[in-house]
């Protein structure tokens, strides 16, 4: 594990392979007809059969500009990722919460930021990561770019998937509690808005690429804007500040002695902070603060 006193400063070195800021959307479908479960305020469920339609935002693996003891920068993630320090231990639960924050959206340009907790998508052979969260995007076709919250799920690089509005609505200060679970090769990946009192479970299925299931994490994103094939990193929608608590892995905290601990912050550039993530409190909670588009 890495110890917050073993890291000097924030100096750091290039990684040989480090992925760009333009990735490819592969194999995404236009549309996904899923049944959802929703649990009402009285804990009753009740079937929601509802479509959840693909969107052009993606949800991509780390792009990881330098890395040293611990401490990550990266062009599109910020928050904390762990792998095992047991070669070939793999995981197979993450969970956590977050508090949705509001995106203050001055202007009518499109900007979009994203919190999730996933497995895979840091270490640099991984190529797929199995994540669901929710968005706080300032939208340049609405008036003054008003906000849009909405909550989703993605089993990169297949598409990502808006989970029903209507159903499943999000608003500024919910609180949100989520996890993804694997069995064999199969993922199911929950969502629970603890305020709005409805309950979120994603199909369970397989993602078209084998998934390694090398890392965990809980993250803020900018994520990915795709046009046909072509998909380069979004601007980052200000959401002032947003808190992870309850952040385990299998059972473990972030700072468990099982685990590597990455601790990562989003640059712009060498010098431009774009997030910063804070030291862990108590091994599990952790803020990422924003700071530049």
């Amino acid at each position: 594990m890495f110890r917050r006193s073993e890291r000097n400063g924030r100096h750091s070195h290039s990684l040989p392979g480090s992925r760009s800021a333009t990735l490819t959307w592969c194999g995404m479908s236009a549309a996904i007809l899923l049944v959802s479960l929703v649990t009402g305020p009285s804990g009753s469920t009740v079937p929601d059969a509802a479509r959840a339609v693909a969107t052009t935002v993606v949800h991509p693996p780390v792009q990881i500009e330098n890395s040293s003891n611990g401490l990550v920068s990266s062009t599109n993630w910020a928050g904390y990722a762990v792998t095992y320090a047991a070669a070939g231990t793999l995981f197979s639960n993450v969970s956590g919460s977050w508090v949705q924050p509001a995106a203050i959206c001055p202007t009518s340009a499109q900007e979009d930021a994203a919190f999730w907790l996933g497995i895979d998508g840091f270490q640099k052979s991984s190529n797929t990561v199995e994540q669901i969260g929710t968005d706080s995007d300032c939208d340049k076709r609405k008036k003054h770019g008003d906000p849009t919250y909405y909550a989703w799920w993605e089993l990169y690089p297949q598409a990502s998937v808006t989970i029903a509005r209507a159903s499943h609505p999000v608003f500024p200060g919910d609180t949100m509690t989520a996890s993804v679970s694997r069995t064999g090769s199969a993922f199911t990946l929950t969502l629970n808005d603890v305020t709005r009192g409805w309950q979120f479970r994603a199909p369970s299925e397989t993602p078209t690429t084998a998934a390694q299931d090398s890392s965990a994490e809980w993250i803020a994103e900018a994520p990915s804007i795709c046009k046909g094939a072509l998909c380069n990193t979004s601007k980052l929608a200000d959401f002032s500040i947003i808190s992870f608590t309850g952040a385990t892995a299998d059972g473990n905290p972030i700072n468990s002695s099982l685990f590597n601990d990455n601790e990562i912050d989003m640059m712009k550039g060498k010098k431009t902070v774009k997030a910063a993530t804070s030291n862990l409190t108590g091994g599990t909670s952790f803020n990422v603060t924003w700071h530049h588009t």
